[in-house]
């Protein structure tokens, strides 16, 4: 990592500059006043150690921004963050440059999470806001005839107020510059080719694959589904391909042998000019920029009786549900017992399991409320914000401050925390409530006041904690340490090594009574990857898996939603509940549980209660008991 740097002859120090956000080409450093630098990784970083491909890239990237960067365009809209000024090593090599930093915002990528639209407001007509804002940047971007190139919904970025900013603008295509970069869900296929069961991408972008990368993230962005998303089980076994082939032979989520996710809105609830328009695109690849009405005339509403979200004339989901079905509070299927024992109008937040006991928080009619029916507060549903529950207090969270509310719903305490990633760095047991303060120490609430346990690294360190013990992890520069800590006791065991590389997207841990499940999702060189490491209480590492994303496997899709118990962890999936141990060192499904599959899927959260599992979903709460 190169330390020292010169932005308009000035000397900059990085070793002293807090690292904001790092991917898979650069580091971003923190210059103070909204101000980032850019700094690319040369071919000796350790993030490349191993991988000879990836050294050359980076030698060849460092090689053309020397040209590249100097002839920046700089007619481009104001939402594009574009390079303000170059930054050069002690010998005048370009290696990187510095630019505003948007604070405040969320990857479009988060858009497609149904549990994130949903638990921040956000419907469809929003949606649509977000897109035409985008469209019209893409237009003015075509205009200075430059392409995004790999336009991803990592590289869009949304605020509060939904406005648009895209980023990582130095992979824009401009004169005789090309980007050879690619996301593998938004790339258009035509440009690819298949190489040893790989996509690559064998022509250069253009602006029609531009615009097919805006269709399929809107696509997703309504249904929250990727157009090639879903398991293809074709009959004829001699036509099965690996997932990631699927586009380059048009085999989409309207394909009658693709299995259909559960979590996922059908396609059904778009307007037939819609579906049309992708029929085109995806099945007959037809690539033109999209008409100028294309969005204007879609219109999102919500069912009065059943409360889904269509842009149809009549609700499809109405029409083919059969009127005379009677949603039962208890259900027999096979050997479960399934009860519905809540409901609500509004959308479950947060909730959790205390010595077998399900607590939770939800929000209906402007009100912030609890299992008891206790109004905690009230207000709207907002993105950004972590929600907690500690007995009855409830713990609301955002940017830089902890809310504690009593049994009450009245303000207790107000606590200024460190945040990482954009997201208050605090969590809680039946127990505490823990957190990070401003000066990187590791504190929880204790009798006399809060109470010291470790030093982490302040803006760098994620952290969660079960009834018995808590495990985080933080980031210096390419490495990455996991620390173990006694929710109990003062004292940090920081000495496990994390091999993360990539951006990180999502991360989450459950424990168990002696090890936790650390999962982390992560963007690494356009595919976005799924990890777990089960970890023992002592620090070793017991197993370590991964897969990408999008694949078929236990470990596939979101890292959210799994309850530990004892050695096990239940994992919920559209065809019923799994158990998952470890048996030697490789972690393997040992059970599987299929009558459950009505109840459940890949998207349910579970909680494990004293003789039952319950199944949290967006707006119910079952319990699951297996004889």
């Amino acid at each position: 990592m190169i330390k020292n740097v010169f932005i308009n002859g000035k000397r900059v120090d990085l070793s002293n500059k807090k690292i904001k956000a790092q991917g898979g080409e650069a580091y971003i450093y923190d210059l103070g006043n909204n101000m980032v630098a850019k700094i690319f990784r040369r071919r000796d970083d350790d993030f490349y150690l191993g991988s000879p491909a990836e050294q050359k890239g980076a030698e060849a990237r460092l090689v053309e921004h020397q040209k590249k960067l100097p002839a920046f365009p700089q007619n481009l809209p104001v939402e594009v963050v574009k390079p303000r000024d170059l930054v050069t090593d002690g010998s005048g090599l370009i290696v990187g440059y510095t630019m505003p930093f948007v604070l405040d915002t969320n990857p479009l990528l988060s858009y497609s999470d149904k549990n994130f639209v949903k638990q921040s407001g956000i419907d469809n007509n929003i949606v649509v806001g977000i897109f035409q804002n985008l469209l019209k940047i893409v237009r003015k971007i075509h205009r200075e005839n430059v392409i995004i190139g790999d336009f991803n919904d990592l590289n869009v970025l949304v605020n509060s107020t939904n406005k648009v900013f895209l980023i990582d603008a130095d992979s824009f295509q401009f004169g005789g510059f090309y980007s050879s970069v690619f996301t593998d869900r938004f790339v258009d296929p035509l440009l690819c080719a298949n190489v040893d069961n790989r996509m690559i991408l064998s022509r250069p972008h253009n602006k029609e694959s531009d615009w097919y990368a805006f269709c399929v993230m809107l696509f997703q962005s309504f249904l929250y589904i990727n157009p090639f998303g879903g398991v293809y089980k074709p009959k004829d076994k001699t036509r099965r391909m690996c997932h990631e082939l699927r586009p380059l032979h048009n085999i989409t989520v309207f394909n009658p042998e693709v299995i259909y996710p559960k979590f996922a809105t059908h396609y059904r609830v778009l307007p037939d000019e819609i579906l049309a328009f992708y029929d085109n695109l995806l099945h007959k690849n037809k690539r033109l920029e999209l008409p100028e009405n294309f969005l204007e005339n879609i219109r999102w509403t919500k069912c009065s009786v059943c409360g889904a979200e269509h842009a149809r004339g009549v609700c499809p989901e109405c029409f083919q549900a059969n009127p005379n079905i009677i949603k039962q509070k208890v259900v027999v299927r096979g050997n479960v017992v399934a009860t519905r024992f809540f409901t609500t109008k509004g959308v479950i937040l947060f909730a959790k399991s205390e010595c077998g006991a399900l607590k939770w928080l939800y929000f209906e009619n402007g009100q912030f409320k609890r299992e008891n029916g206790v109004i905690v507060t009230e207000g709207k549903l907002e993105s950004g914000f972590r929600f907690r529950i500690k007995n009855s207090e409830t713990f609301f969270a955002k940017n830089d401050k902890v809310v504690t509310f009593d049994e009450k719903g009245q303000i207790k305490e107000v606590v200024d925390v460190d945040t990482c990633s954009n997201l208050p760095i605090f969590d809680a047991n039946e127990h505490s409530k823990y957190w990070v303060d401003t000066s990187g120490n590791l504190k929880k609430d204790d009798t006399f006041g809060p109470e010291i346990i470790g030093n982490v690294l302040e803006g760098e360190t994620f952290f969660w904690v079960g009834s018995d013990f808590g495990f985080g992890f933080y980031r210096a520069g390419n490495i990455s340490t996991g620390f173990i800590f006694d929710a109990h006791k003062k004292g940090l065991l920081d000495s496990i090594n994390l091999p993360i590389k990539g951006q990180i997207v999502d991360v989450w841990t459950y424990f168990g009574h002696n090890c936790c499940w650390f999962f982390i999702t992560l963007s690494v060189s356009g595919k976005l990857v799924n990890k777990c490491y089960l970890i023992e209480k002592s620090g070793k590492i017991l197993s370590s898996e991964e897969c990408n994303k999008n694949t078929v496997s236990w470990l596939a899709g979101s890292i959210r939603g799994k309850a530990a118990v004892g050695n096990f962890l239940f994992a919920p999936t559209d065809d019923g509940i799994i158990r998952l141990e470890l048996s030697n060192t490789k972690i393997i499904i040992t059970k599987e549980f299929p009558d459950t599959a009505p109840f459940v899927n890949s998207e349910s959260a579970l909680y494990i209660g004293k003789n039952e599992i319950y199944v949290v979903k967006r707006n119910e709460i079952l319990s699951l008991k297996l004889n």
